[in-house]
Order: structure tokens, then C-alpha cells, then sequence
């Protein structure tokens, strides 16, 4: 049997680059996204300031 996934993506990188998250989500609707991270990421002032920059 032969399966195909394909999951097209387009990436975003560079000073400034995460500012384009938000505008992204709401262009696609997206009001509550779910992040993904570890415990070493977690308590780090960055993730903080990003999440406090999302909707929801």
C-alpha cells in the first residue's frame, strides 16, 4: 500500500518574525491556538511575551 502527506508550509523567519503569528491566526479565524513546548521553553520570558501577544 502507498500513502501519500503532504503538508504544505510556509515559514516565516527573522527580526520581527513573530509579530506575523498574530496577524496569521487572524486571518485564519484561529481564536484560541494551542502551543506546544517543553519545560525547559515554558518558563522563559519569550514564550511568556508570546502568549501574552495571541488571542484567546
Amino acid at each position: 500500500m502507498i500513502h501519500r502527506f503532504a503538508f504544505p508550509t510556509t515559514i516565516h523567519f527573522g527580526a520581527g518574525a513573530r509579530a506575523l503569528v498574530v496577524e496569521h491566526l487572524k486571518a485564519q479565524g484561529i481564536k484560541r491556538p494551542l502551543i506546544v513546548t517543553d519545560r525547559g521553553i515554558a518558563p522563559l520570558p519569550m514564550l511568556k511575551s508570546f502568549i501574552a501577544d495571541l488571542p484567546g
